[in-house]
């Protein structure tokens, strides 16, 4: 047996029985999910999961906790977050094997492409509410995939399936006929950002830890106020994602479970993250699967998030410059290649147009309504602003083509907290 009991107040996973105050281990030594390495070890190489620029991954690791708090819905079926790669590196493997670390090794979370479906489902009904991994569709038949997805999301107990490819599992379903129960993910690193071979060993060789930890935090918690926690969360997203179809019912308890994995996470302090960061951005990415009109504020939080995405190429100054050599006060240099100034005094960001086009591409936005859009809302000023980024600091001249922002309008307030974090002590 592997789940929570029928009380829901102690969570079952290989041997070991957790509850609220301690760990139960079973006269016998079970192989498969058997916790190893450390704890400590592992949380260091998944902190790195959260960086920015790294949502996919971030994504697929907190829905994989995430995953034993869906049998406390009321919900039926099951949810699928499927990770589209275009390229080969882009980060899709890292995010499969962080999700699998948290409870075990990959083998012990993974479904076989290219095993015959009896096969699959026997190892998803062995694996109760602990999300599996279902990758390389290529290697399977397309027709029996998209079976199998289908099948699977009608199933129960709830949990989530996490399907890796470069096949689009939205247009293989779609091409069956099948409803849309999945979110889709591009899985695209920006070219500065490659993922490192080590970490994938790093999470394997101490899996198993994070999964039992965050089963007994959640034990703690208690049933009743995960209910309540996983219900409010639901009427968030379904607010912020407009759900109209049925289908789409299990996006927003997908996202809702990763929203309060997140919490209990944060609580634990295990790891440093801005989950709402994070959600903001699944909310983007969900809302243009869901083929939900874009408005203002939608565009608005999108290039707010690639701001956030590269705030470690922001320089912060004082205020503006007006032609005096080293005028402008120097309160954060970048950390990576200057792309962005701030001016404190004034509340202006400008941003090169080479790094936010780039970023836009990567985010699925288009450039004429993203500007025009933008410019309603008067929080972009210009995206044809040409400025020298280091002007009154003795830094190298060259004027660069930027978009100006506005970033103290009160319409940029919601989207722009982490700026907060960036000028602390500035004044």
């Amino acid at each position: 047996m592997i789940g929570w009991s029928e009380d829901k107040k102690a969570f079952v996973i290989g041997d070991h029985t957790i509850d609220a105050t301690e760990v139960i281990t079973g006269a016998g030594s079970l192989k498969p999910m058997t916790p190893r390495g450390s704890l400590k070890d592992w949380r260091v190489a998944a902190q790195a999961m959260f960086a920015s620029g790294f949502e996919v991954q971030a994504a697929a690791l907190l829905a994989s906790f995430g995953s034993i708090l869906l049998p406390f819905i009321t919900h039926k079926g099951r949810c699928v977050l499927s990770l589209h790669s275009t390229g080969y590196q882009q980060g899709a493997t890292t995010a499969m094997v962080a999700a699998s670390s948290v409870w075990g090794d990959l083998g012990d979370c993974h479904l076989p492409p290219r095993s015959p479906t009896a096969e699959k489902q026997a190892i998803v009904d062995g694996h109760g509410c602990l999300p599996l991994i279902f990758d390389d569709l290529r290697q399977t038949d397309p027709v029996a995939a998209g079976a199998f997805v289908s099948s699977y999301i009608k199933g129960e107990p709830p949990a989530v399936l996490l399907v890796a490819s470069d096949t689009s599992l939205e247009a293989l379903l779609t091409g069956q006929n099948q409803p849309l129960h999945i979110l889709e993910l591009p899985v695209q690193l920006p070219r500065i950002m490659k993922p490192d071979p080590s970490l994938q060993k790093t999470l394997q060789a101490n899996s198993g830890h994070a999964g039992r930890a965050f089963a007994q935090a959640s034990a703690k918690i208690g049933a009743g106020t995960l209910i309540s926690m996983m219900e409010r969360m639901k009427k968030e997203y379904d607010r912020a994602l407009d759900v109209q179809k049925p289908e789409h019912h299990h996006i927003s308890w997908l996202l809702s479970s990763i929203a309060v994995a997140a919490r209990i996470l944060h609580a634990m302090e295990l790891f440093e993250f801005d989950a709402q960061r994070i959600s903001d951005w699944l909310v983007v990415q969900a809302r243009k699967r869901m083929g939900v009109v874009a408005d203002q504020e939608d565009f608005l939080a999108a290039v707010c998030q690639i701001i956030d995405r590269n705030s470690d190429s922001m320089l912060i100054v004082s205020g503006p410059y007006t032609g005096m050599a080293n005028q402008c006060r120097v309160w954060r240099k970048p950390l990576k290649d200057l792309h962005m100034r701030y001016e404190i005094a004034g509340g202006r960001l400008y941003v090169s147009n080479n790094l936010i086009r780039s970023q836009m591409a990567l985010s699925g936005l288009k450039l004429k309504e993203t500007v025009d859009a933008m410019l309603k809302t008067k929080v972009l000023i210009s995206s044809q602003r040409y400025l020298t980024l280091t002007a009154g600091t003795g830094g190298p001249a060259g004027q660069v083509k930027c978009w100006e922002f506005d970033f103290i309008n009160p319409a940029a307030k919601p989207y722009t907290k982490f700026m907060t974090k960036l000028l602390k002590g500035a004044t």
